[in-house]
């Protein structure tokens, strides 16, 4: 596990994951999200960036489709959005699943120099 610095002593890992996950919920509210299959079916969902030993650098609360949603894939405002806390991110190797791989965030992320690897599901 190679750790990189970056100027305000966050420290990231080189090696990290933009991905879902759920917080287990049960009560009242609004947010809570049902997804059938899964191991917490009930919850709040939301968008990550974690290292390879799991920790999290950034997350982001899913709120439901917005106006950027129909301009944008849900993939690329993800993605982004979870990288811009990184400085320089052709130091990194990011990786991420078939929900947000799609031609125009490889193009985006291809700007920035940034490494990645991308689940695609056939169809």
């Amino acid at each position: 596990m190679k750790l990189l610095r970056k100027s305000n002593n966050i420290v990231f890992e080189q090696h990290s994951l933009v991905d879902e996950m759920m917080v287990r919920y049960c009560g009242h509210q609004g947010l809570k999200k049902f997804i059938r299959g899964k191991p917490i079916r009930f919850g709040h969902k939301l968008w990550s960036l974690c290292g390879s030993s799991g920790y999290c650098f950034n997350f982001s609360l899913y709120c439901g489709k917005g106006k950027e949603q129909v301009q944008k894939a849900v993939g690329t405002r993800v993605v982004n959005k979870m990288l811009d806390i990184i400085e320089n991110p052709s130091s990194y190797q990011i990786y991420f699943d078939n929900i947000f791989s799609n031609y125009n965030l490889f193009e985006a992320i291809k700007e920035k120099s940034c490494k990645t690897t991308g689940a695609m599901q056939n169809k």
